[in-house]
């Protein structure tokens, strides 16, 4: 059995963390808010899948799963990790978490 990981991924050492914590990434496509696309980077990519873990991870902690009100959800995630918001901007943290909330909390 794999080891269980505790705490939200942080952006700092990102690149370092993403090789040594080796969170899983099922997805192949990142998300980002539609007019930050042309300033997508490598760290910023990086950065993206550090948070939609960190996303889904805070979903299954402190909703079981069920997020009912997204908007709630990302404040308090937010409020708990609050380096995304500070290194992406509030509407990639919402964006990524409405397409997470509506694909489904897949871990």
């Amino acid at each position: 059995m794999g080891k269980v990981r505790v705490g939200y991924p942080q952006p700092e050492n990102m690149i370092r963390s993403l090789k040594i914590e080796g969170y899983p990434s099922t997805d192949t496509d990142l998300y980002t808010y539609p007019e930050a696309v042309d300033m997508v980077t490598h760290v910023n990519s990086d950065l993206i899948r550090l948070m939609r873990l960190a996303l889904v991870k805070f979903a299954w902690d402190e909703y079981k799963g069920t997020v009912r009100d997204i908007d709630e959800f990302v404040r308090k995630f937010n409020a708990k990790v609050p380096e995304y918001c500070k290194a992406l901007g509030r509407d990639a943290v919402g964006y990524n978490a409405n397409q997470l909330h509506m694909r489904g909390w897949r871990r």
